[in-house]
């Protein structure tokens, strides 16, 4: 009793939503109910009408009547069904949009390191496929109600003409609910199974196509070894697959044994009443053909019992994700001004979840409006891992992070991420304009504005080249005229667009690791120039570009070991003056 209330219940929420988001999508599918529960009621009564129109010795003008009239009425529902079904799959995709939306903006608002853990990324596939589920508990919902107008239609007739019928139909048509269900319930444990694989023969399959990780793939010969390891996961699913067609097929199976069973008790239950003369051969036909419009009705009506069940862990899947709390957000409610004065760092702890080790440990620090930090160290130090905590990508696992003297997690975190214009290693131009690119949401309609940042990064003598301009699409993945451009002056690019933003901290992460040393000082002269009112941190591997810095940080195992000045650090003769060293020596000797 509990799973068919927790059914009901799953029904009255879809429903609910529906209401709320597309009344008209609601409304056809009310709509298709009737117009589904009428058409095979009318259609048995013609077939009868006809059938003893055939065989009738006498001037069947009422007969003909009948039939013609149940002709015209079949023939308008049959053109509603296509109309009203138009319609409901215009909303249908419509509302699949919509949900997508809703799955994109909550794993955007969801703080970074959760969305990024693996454990979300398959919450995150679950939910996408229960995007889906409310409207297909609405189409559930329809079917429901047209087999429930279908089953009370067809029992009103079978007791006036032989309740016996009934006590036929009813059992074996539950025993069928029974079988579908239980398949049902197998088929979404494979499903379950299949998620995790999925993913990883997702990711290969996109690798194997993205013409970027294609050169390593050609150059390492490495196709051989991507398609083997897609095989693999393939077949992995290929097996899930395999394992649900079986319960498919034995699903089918055995409904169709049910029926066969069925209508011979029927068959020879109307057959009796024929030959005992009750009855004449069109009433055989309507009643038959109305027994199996109410054992389909009666089973359909289980089915779309265990459909909705089925859907309803779905959406579960989905609402859940949706639902998913992500911290102490009711606590950001301080605004954040455009300027700063200090961002002080306090016995700073963090720890990836799951892991053991602290990846920085006792970090303190002050960061004041307008210095320029340059962070270095060895590769996995915690570079990277420091600036994601500043950015508040991720939070402290102990200590804390104050701004003016408020706690960072206290802060509107919309507002807060207007503090920063950041060039990340891993950066990405999207497959939009070059303009769209550089102003994103800021203002990409300010063409002069545009330019003038391409100018200082010495890239719009290119760009004013092109056909069209800064309208040209970045690569030729979707349009046939797009630019692919080089590797550093993609880094500029990315360069361009937190210039762009004219935000008061300026993050630099590896930004010019694809330009010559020669490109990389001219890049940097003009880094200094673009940021001297403006506060930045970098990081960088190539020492010469931060010697300039008011201030340096060596970090090692997660710690800052040294800070400073270069002169300093130099003086200190430290690991920065010796890596310093070792770095001048090397650009020297391939000098020489």
């Amino acid at each position: 009793m509990k799973k068919y209330s927790r059914i009901i219940s799953v029904m009255a929420d879809s429903i609910k939503i529906l209401f709320r988001m597309d009344k008209p999508y609601l409304g056809f599918l009310f709509s298709s109910m009737v117009i589904m529960a009428l058409i095979p009621f009318v259609n048995a009564n013609l077939v009868s009408e006809v059938i003893n129109l055939a065989v009738s010795e006498q001037n069947g003008k009422k007969a003909v009547l009948a039939a013609c009239t149940l002709l015209g009425i079949l023939t308008v529902l049959q053109i509603a069904d296509a109309f009203v079904m138009w319609h409901r799959s215009k909303h249908y995709l419509s509302m699949c949009n919509t949900f997508d939306v809703m799955l994109a903006d909550k794993t955007l608002g969801m703080r970074y390191e959760k969305a990024e853990s693996p454990k979300m990324a398959e919450l995150r596939m679950r939910a996408a496929r229960g995007a889906s589920a409310v409207q297909l508990v609405g189409e559930s919902v329809t079917d429901f109600g047209s087999n429930l107008i279908k089953m009370v239609s067809c029992a009103a007739v079978f007791t006036m003409v032989n309740p016996l019928i009934l006590l036929v139909v009813v059992p074996f048509a539950a025993l069928n609910y029974i079988v579908s269900n239980y398949f049902q319930k197998k088929n979404y444990e494979q499903e379950q199974k299949s998620y995790q694989p999925q993913r990883r023969i997702d990711y290969f399959l996109d690798t194997m196509l993205d013409y970027v990780a294609g050169k390593e793939i050609r150059v390492f010969s490495a196709t051989d070894f991507f398609q083997e390891k897609y095989s693999d996961r393939e077949q992995e699913v290929f097996q899930i697959q395999r394992q649900k067609q079986r319960y498919f097929l034995a699903d089918r199976l055995i409904g169709v044994g049910i029926v066969v069973i069925q209508l011979l008790f029927l068959y020879l239950l109307v057959g009796r009443e024929y030959f005992d003369g009750k009855v004449n051969i069109g009433d055989i036909s309507l009643y038959i053909n109305l027994v199996l419009v109410f054992s389909g009705a009666f089973s359909g009506l289980f089915t779309s019992f265990a459909a909705v069940n089925w859907q309803g862990e779905r959406l579960k899947d989905f609402k859940d994700y949706l639902a998913l709390e992500d911290g102490d957000k009711e606590l950001e409610t301080e605004p954040v001004s455009e300027q700063f004065g200090t961002i002080v760092f306090e016995h700073v702890w963090f720890r990836y979840e799951g892991a053991e080790e602290y990846t920085l440990k006792d970090i303190n620090l002050v960061i004041k409006e307008g210095d320029k930090f340059a962070i270095v160290g060895e590769n996995g130090s915690g570079k990277t891992t420091l600036i994601k905590l500043l950015m508040r990508f991720y939070t402290p696992t102990k200590g804390r992070i104050l701004v003016d003297g408020k706690d960072y997690l206290t802060l509107r975190q919309e507002d807060y991420y207007r503090l920063f214009s950041t060039v990340f290693q891993d950066f990405n131009l999207m497959a939009f304009t070059i303009g769209e690119n550089i102003g994103l949401t800021e203002n990409p309609e300010d063409k002069e504005k545009i330019r003038k940042v391409l100018e200082r990064l010495e890239l719009w003598e290119k760009i004013e080249k092109l056909p069209k301009g800064i309208d040209t699409s970045i690569t030729r993945e979707y349009l046939p005229d797009g630019v692919n451009f080089s590797g550093g002056e993609r880094q500029k690019l990315s360069i361009a667009r937190a210039d762009f933003k004219n935000a008061p901290i300026m993050i630099l992460d590896e930004p010019t690791s694809a330009l010559d040393p020669i490109a990389e000082k001219k890049l940097y002269d003009k880094i200094y120039t673009m940021m001297e009112q403006k506060t930045m941190l970098m990081i960088s591997h190539r020492l010469q570009s931060t010697a300039v810095c008011d201030y340096i940080l060596f970090m090692k195992s997660g710690e800052i070991t040294e800070a400073g000045s270069h002169a300093a650090l130099m003086e200190q003769n430290g690991e920065y003056a010796r890596m310093f060293a070792l770095q001048a020596n090397w650009y020297q000797e391939t000098e020489e």
